[in-house]
């Protein structure tokens, strides 16, 4: 599967470098592919009626929508394929005592051609006085590592990452609990 978008000029000797094997296909996707039309968290609130759309989704948009409704996807948000592989070890997650967060891994490209891997960390609140999505993007980075190679990758959450907006207070807050 090779997905092209808009890609300009140089877009079709690019996809030819990926067909042939001369590079290694390293994107995610940035949005959730769904099996069906009717699976897409905007199908019951379109067309909309009298000039108006209404935006029923809220929160559960993209990737969260189909997490809250557990439902099956063609192919999931944060989804890349590569001519390598790729395996992760030794995760370890810490606090800080600047209130933030570190997560780091460690990434080893164990296929036989050179590539890059997105880490992508997401974060969820075990338990919340206000609906919230079952996890959320908040932090990733590209790794580039040539065939056997092992890097270390290390992503700081800072408070933002757990905080979500609370409407009758009307600012940002983090819950006191637990996060996965």
């Amino acid at each position: 599967v090779l997905e092209g978008w808009m890609m300009g000029q140089a877009g079709g000797a690019a996809l030819a470098d990926i067909l042939f094997g001369r590079v290694n296909p390293c994107g995610k996707l940035a949005e959730t592919f769904p099996l069906k039309l009717s699976d897409t968290p905007a199908y019951i609130n379109w067309p909309g009626g009298a000039g108006k759309v209404l935006y029923g989704e809220g929160l559960h948009i993209g990737y969260r929508y189909y997490d809250a409704r557990e439902l099956p996807v063609l192919f999931p948000f944060g989804h890349g394929l590569s001519y390598t592989t790729f395996s992760y070890s030794d995760l370890q997650v810490k606090g800080n005592s600047d209130h933030t967060v570190s997560v780091q891994v460690t990434v080893t490209n164990s296929g036989a051609m050179a590539g890059q891997e997105v880490v992508q960390v997401y974060v969820a609140a075990q338990k919340s006085k206000q609906p919230r999505p079952k996890k959320e993007l908040k932090a990733f980075q590209k790794v580039s590592l040539l065939a056997g190679e092992s890097k270390i990758i290390t992503l700081t959450l800072e408070q933002s990452a757990f905080a979500y907006f609370h409407p009758k207070a009307h600012k940002w807050t983090v819950e006191r609990g637990k996060y996965t």
